[in-house]
């Protein structure tokens, strides 16, 4: 994630990274030769003397000729004889269409777009809040354990261990690994080891988060309503990686995606040949920037649809998992944490 002043324009108006420029810049360069080609096809295919309908109907009588010799003689001055294939081709097929149909498609491609990214960026907020729920109830767990379990500091230690090596495992298990991370090497390697084999890494380091709460209970240092407190925020965030799980297994419909993407490029396809006749050659600067927009503002809906993975848009887990364990790791016994929690502003990419 990519942070910056909104107030400031300057600060981030040129800059690349981030910009969609990268992603976008081969389907953008295969528009803009496309209109040039579009563009030559009908400079070749023009008249070269190119006569009025009132030119027409003067012709023949400033000249003292017969219509059909002047229909002739004109048409030869229009369109010399020619050997090269190119120019014939484009004399014999015109490729210019009337710009309406675009004008009244592109309102509604702009309505497709909008709600494609309108989508996108809901399933990106939606994670980015169940992120924050995971950090606070994972706060929850260790503010509660600290206070109840004082009295046996290894099952607190442990249970704070593995409170932290939860987000690791989620952030892991949404990038498609299985792993706890550093905390790994704070906790007993065979059942670090059980744990990373696991079907469900995530799910297995909640059994084991279970098992010292439940350990806590059954040697008194708990009672069942603040056993049902522990275990509450371990369900909340159980409930929270489900939804991550859903944002991240759930693509938009395939219909909708293969749909606007057909129209996109039948529009900018197309949209050359009914500029070409208004606009000329100034058809290929304005189809580079109509296509950047709309290729751009659908590519923006790729980028934020699963908010979970390594592209510099999407959301900072590395840094949300370091705020957890350093709040936890302050309040495990006899350690204060060594470093302070990474802010989001300092964050360039996420990792």
């Amino acid at each position: 994630m990519i942070q910056y002043d909104p107030h400031h324009w300057r600060s981030h108006l040129f800059d690349l990274r981030g910009s969609m420029v990268r992603e976008i810049f081969a389907r953008v360069t295969v528009c803009v030769a496309w209109s040039i080609l579009v563009v030559s096809w009908d400079y070749a295919g023009r008249p070269a003397v190119d006569f009025s309908a009132r030119e027409w109907a003067a012709y023949p009588v400033l000249n003292n000729e017969s219509p059909d010799d002047t229909a002739s003689k004109i048409r030869e001055m229009s369109w010399p004889p020619t050997t090269n294939p190119f120019v014939n081709l484009a004399r014999q097929y015109r490729i210019r269409i009337p710009l309406h149909g675009h004008t009244l498609i592109g309102v509604a491609l702009g309505l497709l777009l909008v709600f494609r990214t309108n989508v996108s960026y809901d399933r990106f907020w939606e994670g980015r809040r169940q992120w924050g729920n995971i950090v606070n109830d994972s706060r929850n767990i260790g503010r509660l354990a600290t206070s109840l379990l004082k009295e046996n500091r290894d099952l607190l230690d442990r249970l704070l261990l593995w409170t932290m090596a939860w987000s690791w495992s989620v952030k892991h298990r949404l990038r498609g690994k299985q792993s706890i991370d550093k905390i790994a090497a704070e906790l007993p390697t065979p059942e670090v080891l059980e744990v990373e084999q696991a079907q469900h890494v995530p799910l297995a380091v909640s059994m084991k988060m279970t098992e010292q709460i439940d350990a806590a209970q059954r040697h008194g240092l708990i009672s069942d309503v603040q056993q049902s407190l522990l275990d509450g925020s371990l369900q909340r965030l159980i409930d929270a990686l489900g939804a991550c799980e859903r944002i991240h297994n759930t693509p938009l419909p395939f219909a909708y995606m293969v749909h606007l993407r057909r129209a996109l490029i039948v529009y900018l396809v197309t949209l050359p040949m009914a500029l070409v006749a208004d606009f000329g050659w100034a058809t290929v600067p304005a189809l580079l920037l109509i296509a950047y927009i709309l290729l751009g503002v659908e590519e923006i809906g790729v980028e934020i649809e699963d908010p979970f993975g390594n592209d510099v848009n999407d959301l900072p887990l590395k840094t949300l998992c370091d705020t957890i364990e350093n709040n936890l790791q302050a309040l495990r016994p006899g350690q204060r944490a060594t470093a302070q929690a990474p802010q989001l502003d300092d964050l360039k990419q996420p990792e």
